[in-house]
């Protein structure tokens, strides 16, 4: 999960980088710095956990979109469901630490995603 995070967050910065509404790129920036810090939280959790640093096998898939409406639709759904995905593992876990980190960022998913349909509905409306 933390090497999808880091992921998403340095796609998060590439769109930024190629948007022109200024909103769009303010969002974007912010979305991938909290990306990062996530990251970086779930690591050191991994850490406190097992002792062991986090070490990722995951190989890296770069997405190309036709247009940036299509990437900010995709940018949605990877947050929703991220949302959701953090809030079963809160529930899922006996760890009080790793039950409040994960609604966390379950909440701070969710916002993403709220805060990304407004701007798409600004773009394709």
């Amino acid at each position: 999960e933390t090497q999808r995070v880091i992921i998403i967050a340095e796609r998060e910065f590439s769109l930024a980088s190629g948007v022109r509404q200024q909103s769009m790129v303010r969002l974007l920036r912010r979305i991938a710095a909290e990306k990062l810090a996530a990251a970086q939280e779930l690591c050191a959790a991994y850490y406190l956990t097992t002792g062991n640093r986090y070490r990722s096998a995951v190989a890296v898939e770069h997405m190309q979109f036709g247009s940036l409406a299509e990437a900010m639709r995709s940018l949605y759904h990877q947050e929703a469901c991220s949302g959701l995905n953090y809030q079963r593992a809160a529930d899922e876990t006996m760890d009080p630490c790793l039950q409040r980190l994960f609604t966390q960022l379950g909440k701070q998913s969710y916002q993403h995603a709220d805060d990304i349909m407004v701007l798409l509905g600004k773009l394709v409306c």
